[in-house]
């Protein structure tokens, strides 16, 4: 899960693609927005955030590489850029460069945005 504004961003291998969740309105309620999908995309092993950007790690689509989330409208992202050479479990964004653990294949991947 991360948090993005006052929306959180959640990710499973079971499914749903992106669930969006509105927590404006803490603590006395939540307000689900919608699960976000597009064509060969519907689950993700582990998500990463910097910014404005959200990076989607092993999943059903690309491989299991990374994509890249644009969240300049919250609740709508859109797909910005993807790398999906290897199986990626998880990765850590410092900067401009993207630190890879592609650990099926037993590598560290770095990737410059």
């Amino acid at each position: 899960m991360k948090t993005y504004s006052h929306y959180l961003y959640i990710v499973s291998e079971g499914g749903a693609g992106v669930q969006i969740v509105d927590l404006q309105y803490l603590p006395d309620s939540i307000s689900f927005v919608k699960n976000y999908t597009f064509p060969g995309y519907t689950r993700s092993h582990s998500i990463s955030q910097d910014g404005r950007f959200l990076y989607l790690n092993g999943g059903s689509y690309n491989g299991g590489g990374v994509f890249i989330l644009d969240l300049l409208d919250p609740v709508n992202p859109v797909k910005r850029g993807q790398w999906g050479t290897r199986y990626v479990h998880d990765c850590f964004v410092r900067n401009d460069t993207i630190y890879a653990s592609a650990i099926s294949s037993g590598h560290m991947v770095f990737l410059m945005r």
